[in-house]
């Protein structure tokens, strides 16, 4: 193998990785856009009702060590449970849940993957990203459609 295959190889991958860096820093920033909205929304849909995360902490514990293991999803949930249990009785945290279980996966095999350098484990750990990925789509999704329709239905009233 040739220095410039090398070289032009090792181009390649720092270029992948920036490209991936940059995807990664929109993704944050549009979830965090996302959650502050959704979790403003529902005070707007339910005023006067009390709620245990503000919008701008339901997405800030992210951030916070240790508790960014479980106070998201505690803070997500109660955005779920306020835009969709009264528009439908039986729904259920199932979703949301799933997405929680392999974003988590996808976050502890990365750290994993990184100390080991696993190729096997960085498999892994890519299928569990895409699966928490389009299960936050469908969070989101569903989360969007009942805030609309609740929305739409106080504007006829």
């Amino acid at each position: 193998m040739s220095l410039a295959l090398v070289l032009n190889q090792s181009a390649a991958v720092q270029n992948l990785q920036f490209f991936s860096l940059v995807v990664s820093l929109l993704t944050v920033v549009a979830w965090g856009r996302w959650v502050m909205r959704a979790a403003r929304n529902i005070r707007a849909l339910y005023p006067g009702r009390p709620f245990e995360f503000t919008p701008g902490w339901s997405f800030g514990w992210y951030f916070v060590p240790f508790a960014n293991l479980v106070v998201p999803f505690h803070a997500t949930r109660e955005i779920w449970r306020a835009s969709c249990a009264d528009d439908d009785p039986y729904s259920f945290d199932g979703a949301l849940n799933a997405w929680w279980g392999f974003w988590l996966a996808s976050n502890i095999l990365a750290n994993m993957t990184t100390l080991a350098n696993a190729v096997a484990a960085a498999h892994v750990r890519d299928l569990a990203g895409i699966i928490a990925a389009a299960l936050a789509l469908l969070v989101v999704t569903t989360i969007n459609k009942h805030q609309l329709l609740r929305a739409a239905a106080r504007v006829e009233n």
